[in-house]
């Protein structure tokens, strides 16, 4: 676990755990440990190349295998609940293993104009480009369906250059149009970039 304080304070501890990460987070406190002068920006690095979390603390993440990371920032997933559409770019539907069996991609646009849109879905893939014959996501409700799993999105904004902002402008009309998967996404982009530099 790696726990980050209010004061920037990195605690790392390492496992097997018991308790809620609440209870392991005040025994690393008061305990004391880990590295104090550590940089915020290298604690924040530390916590965003998790793969998976659980938290019954803000910042205190317990991290787990899991399936290979979506860096896509465009990327529609079973998580998405808010979506902002960009003109300049398809979104890649993006399930958490490949259906195993040839199937179908199921797209119906629930707010007007309604539209049903349907294509093929290989087996061995575990995304998908939104298909170039099919018209751009505008703001509506969506639902999606693959191998019988659905989901829904609601497209909170379409625009025509959201892929042209840098990645600090882009995770911020994220976040602040509600896209908070995006948003997510851009601000590990931007870290995973921040580690490239140093």
């Amino acid at each position: 676990l790696v726990f980050l304080t209010s004061a920037g304070q990195v605690l790392r501890r390492n496992g097997p755990f018991s308790g809620s990460a609440s209870t392991i987070l005040d025994a690393a406190a008061s305990t004391g440990g880990g590295n104090t002068s550590a940089k915020v920006i290298s604690a924040i690095v530390d916590l965003a190349s998790q793969k998976s979390s659980s938290s019954s603390r803000l910042l205190a993440i317990r991290g787990s295998q899991a399936q290979p990371e979506v860096t896509d920032i465009f990327a529609i997933t079973a998580s998405t609940r808010t979506y902002c559409a960009t003109a300049d770019r398809r979104p890649m539907i993006v399930l958490q293993d490949s259906p195993g069996r040839d199937g179908r991609l199921s797209v119906t646009r629930l707010s007007a104009p309604k539209q049903k849109l349907e294509a093929d879905w290989p087996a061995e893939n575990r995304d998908l480009l939104w298909p170039e014959d099919w018209p751009p996501l505008r703001k509506g409700l969506y639902t999606w369906m693959v191998a019988g799993k659905q989901s829904s999105i609601e497209v909170v904004r379409d625009s025509d250059n959201l892929a042209d902002l840098d990645l600090p402008d882009l995770a911020y009309e994220l976040e602040r149009h509600g896209c908070a998967d995006q948003a997510s996404r851009a601000l590990s982009n931007l870290i995973r970039e921040a580690r490239i530099v140093q």
